[in-house]
């Protein structure tokens, strides 16, 4: 599982060299033949004004792989463009509340697939 970016941006790493990064590390985990989950780095309220670069990178890195990955995206429930978030970040509108790691772990469940039968893709 892979979750990495969002300090990147915050210490303006260009979304290219992020791009870069990603898919290099992806490459040695995908040689080692093990399975690499891509999180999608979250749209938090305090990155207000690097959503576009946020998608981008996202979504370039998720069209590196296409079905060799798996990918999740906590966005449509964390990202105030997408929901209400009110609750779901401490005051600095970065860090995450208790109930934002629930949402996190039911929406995890779902979207790798893993039920109540404990498989996944």
């Amino acid at each position: 599982a892979y979750y990495c970016g969002s300090n990147d941006f915050n210490n303006s790493v260009d979304p290219d060299s992020i791009v870069k990064n990603t898919v290099q590390i992806a490459n040695v985990v995908l040689s080692k033949r093990v399975k690499f989950i891509y999180y999608f780095i979250i749209k938090a309220p305090q990155k207000a004004g690097l959503y576009d670069d946020i998608d981008d990178v996202n979504q370039r890195v998720r069209d590196c792989f296409d079905e060799l990955i798996s990918s999740v995206d906590f966005n449509k429930f964390l990202c105030p463009d997408s929901a209400d978030v009110n609750g779901l970040y401490i005051e600095d509108n970065l860090h995450l509340t208790d109930k934002a790691y629930d949402l996190m772990s039911e929406s995890n469940i779902e979207q790798l697939g893993l039920g109540s039968n404990g498989a996944g893709n």
